[in-house]
């Protein structure tokens, strides 16, 4: 609606924040709700292989999202060169390649929000 705060894809807040749940519901159930590194149960946070920063559009692809507990996620972040050795092993080399050519459009926006948008709506 008119004067509704918008984020940085064209979206309203309460649509990114529900296209963020949808995201992290996707990443949960492709991962049967386990921590990549560790299999924990404990509640998961959602890892981007390629950073939102900078490479925006890619936000929302969930091939880009990995789910570690906070535990593991912090470990990612404080041991980037380790992580990055022990990420080489987790993603397949599939899923590194479709990310690597996603990558080459870091500024754009790939998700297709229509549908996902249709079923907030």
């Amino acid at each position: 609606t008119r004067g509704e705060t918008m984020s940085r894809y064209g979206l309203t807040i309460d649509e990114d924040r529900k296209l963020k749940r949808i995201l992290r519901e996707k990443v949960m159930q492709r991962q049967d709700s386990l921590c990549l590194r560790c299999r924990s149960l404990e509640g998961l946070d959602a890892h981007h292989l390629y950073t939102q920063k900078m490479y925006p559009g890619m936000k929302f692809e969930s091939t880009n999202v990995i789910g570690l507990c906070r535990r593991c996620h912090r470990w990612v972040h404080d041991n980037p060169a380790k992580a990055i050795r022990w990420l080489e092993t987790a993603v397949t080399a599939v899923e590194w390649a479709f990310l690597h050519e996603a990558s080459k459009y870091k500024s754009k926006v790939r998700f297709y929000f229509e549908d996902e948008l249709e079923k907030l709506r």
